[in-house]
């Protein structure tokens, strides 16, 4: 039976190529973080919670079910890319298993995911573990829930500056690797979102969180926010099998730089995103959705010990997805576009970095005995990063192919 882990699994799982990572950096030659890492958890593959929330309810109402048992999941995702230089290519590939169990009850509801995670760049390789996330949420009124949140530390908690350079050798956060997470440290968090009726058909969604990161300890890289507070609105409107919604959040993040080790380059964070989704009873209830956002990093500029200025860049995004019920079968396509810029500046060079990307996917849910679902899923991407230098008044511009692939899957049971 297809559901709310599949619909969320399928569509973050496809989106290689940049809608859940808004800016992981260009590290290389630096232990510089444009962007933040958060973003991967916030955006869930561009996807508002809304939308997820109608997405699950259309997929619940089709099969005439309401899920409030407990799921376990478990898949595995292997991702290979490699890009362009002056010199030979840059290959990077990652394998990641991730293990999610999820209850739901009536008025609230329990997910855990993590699992172990494997990164190789040439000669360098990182075995561990991505961050253990646990969440609880909680409806306390008819319009009002509570979220708390705990994330274990990533293990390893810490990098090295080759590590460093080796996560972030591809030069763009136009590609979607889940090795980011490595270096992350503990996080509790609590959220409040409470749901008006504007009239007619119109919701008002309001939200507003607050994340705390103990300080680290070391003398290695990690990526540290520590204390961080957010909102955000939402707009939406649903009418017969259809629904539109725009939203706009923001976070700032308050955090040292750990002597030169910290990751994070400060300040905070501006989200904007629409969507859309719809049903076509004409063509056997396919379900259509889309989504595009920007996102962009303020307050966050970093002047190196040479002086070179670099400002965080942005993100910005659309990707598209269909569902198809071929009895109980649904096959889910998927085609993601996405890029990003950022720029940095010293005394006698301008620097600008771009990076656009598409990638494609397909994902599969089949049933079988009643309780478990498997999801194969298989996707391919392209793109390009185009680096401007401008020194006394000369242009130099070098552009370079991205290609990637990956394969994933998936087992679910339901009881």
């Amino acid at each position: 039976m297809f559901n709310r882990y599949a619909v969320v699994s399928a569509l973050a799982l496809a989106c290689i190529f940049g809608v859940v990572r808004p800016a992981q950096s260009q590290m290389m030659g630096g232990r510089s973080a444009q962007g933040s890492r958060e973003a991967m958890i916030e955006r869930l593959a561009g996807l508002t919670p809304e939308q997820r929330a109608y997405l699950e309810a259309h997929q619940e109402a089709r099969q005439g079910t309401r899920i409030t048992g407990h799921r376990v999941s478990l898949r595995v995702r292997h991702n290979n890319y490699s890009r362009e230089t002056v010199a030979a290519p840059i290959d990077v590939s990652e394998t990641v298993s991730e293990l999610v169990y999820s209850l739901r009850r009536p008025g609230w509801s329990l997910r855990i995911a993590g699992g172990p995670l494997w990164f190789k760049q040439d000669s360098i390789s990182i075995t561990g573990l991505s961050a253990v996330d646990a969440r609880l949420e909680l409806a306390v009124a008819s319009r009002d829930s509570l979220r708390f949140a705990l994330r274990a530390p990533s293990s390893p908690t810490s990098l090295s500056d080759p590590e460093v350079n080796a996560v972030s050798a591809l030069g763009t956060s136009a590609v979607d690797l889940a090795s980011v997470q490595f270096g992350t440290p503990a996080r509790i968090s609590a959220g409040y979102t409470h749901v008006r009726a504007m009239g007619g058909s119109m919701l008002a969604t309001l939200r507003a969180g607050a994340d705390f990161e103990p300080k680290p300890s070391g003398s290695e890289a990690v990526y540290w926010r520590g204390t961080t507070v957010r909102g955000g609105v939402n707009l939406a409107r649903e009418r017969g099998l259809g629904r539109v919604g725009i939203g706009i959040e923001a976070s700032y993040s308050f955090a040292d730089s750990l002597g030169g080790n910290n990751l994070f380059q400060g300040g905070g964070t501006v989200l904007a995103r629409a969507d859309a989704a719809t049903v076509l009873t004409g063509l056997g209830d396919v379900l259509v959705a889309g989504s595009a956002s920007y996102f962009r990093p303020h307050s966050a500029d970093r002047v190196t010990p040479s002086g070179l200025r670099e400002p965080a860049g942005d993100f910005k995004g659309v990707s598209a997805v269909a569902i198809i019920p071929a009895g109980n079968i649904l096959i889910t396509p998927i085609v993601v576009v996405s890029s990003d810029a950022s720029d940095s500046t010293s005394e006698v060079s301008t620097i600008e970095d771009s990076a656009w990307s598409m990638g494609t996917s397909v994902a599969v849910d089949i049933p079988f005995a009643g309780r478990f679902t498997i999801n194969p899923e298989v996707g391919y991407a392209t793109g390009s990063i185009r680096k401007d230098v401008v020194t006394g008044g000369q242009l130099d511009r070098r552009t370079y192919s991205l290609s990637g692939w990956w394969i994933a899957a998936g087992l679910s049971a339901t009881f």
